[in-house]
């Protein structure tokens, strides 16, 4: 019952700061930007149990409840490397797009660190035999707008 009512107070009190953000944000495009980022805060505060990685244990509380937990962890995980993919994706292909590069496919492959951190392994472009020579820099691009160390494999059809 104690993880229960963490959870309500977190959300409580991820409401009242999420009421006293929108009170003063002022009535422009910036208004909008912050709804979302306040609609993402407050969702994450809901979910905090599911994505949290403490493993909150509502079993006392709730027989049964251990077997749907891992059904929606899964799922939650699942969806978010699925976003997190296509949101890569779009970013690389915006890339090759501002260098004028047309490919073929790219392909995202993410792997999970001992902590269950998600990340991404590798980058596979495939793209015509003439862009050989904008491989290098495309690769240094990508790898500094994604602020990581990432091994793009560059194939070419």
């Amino acid at each position: 019952m104690q993880a229960i009512k963490q959870w309500i107070i977190c959300i409580m009190i991820s409401s009242i700061i999420a009421a006293v953000v929108n009170i003063f944000t002022p009535d422009s495009s910036v208004q909008r930007t912050m709804k979302i980022v306040v609609a993402s805060f407050l969702m994450c505060a809901f979910l905090s149990p599911f994505i949290d990685g403490k493993k909150i244990d509502f079993s006392e509380d709730f027989p049964g409840f251990s077997i749907y937990y891992s059904s929606l962890s899964e799922e939650i995980s699942s969806a978010i490397s699925n976003e997190t993919e296509k949101a890569v994706e779009n970013k690389v292909a915006l890339l090759l797009k501002e260098g004028g590069i047309e490919y073929d496919s790219i392909e995202v492959s993410f792997k999970t660190n001992e902590e269950g951190l998600l990340y991404i392994d590798k980058i596979k472009i495939t793209a015509d035999e003439k862009y050989s020579e904008h491989e290098n820099e495309i690769k240094k691009e990508i790898k500094t707008v994604l602020s990581a160390e990432i091994d793009c494999e560059w194939v070419k059809k």
